[in-house]
């Protein structure tokens, strides 16, 4: 019988630090706003895909 894969992030150190930091003030770019207005456009053109 095949066993379940489980997936983790382990970071340390200053990848750890750089990555608290970003999650208590991500970026707001217009780059990233519109990576997701494209994401949320093709999750709604093809709803039975996500």
């Amino acid at each position: 019988m095949a066993t379940k894969i489980e997936f983790g992030l382990s970071l340390e150190g200053d990848d750890a630090r750089a990555f608290h930091e970003y999650m208590e003030h991500p970026d707001d770019t217009e780059a990233g706003r519109e990576l997701i207005r494209e994401a949320l456009r093709l999750a709604k053109s093809k709803p039975d895909f996500c």
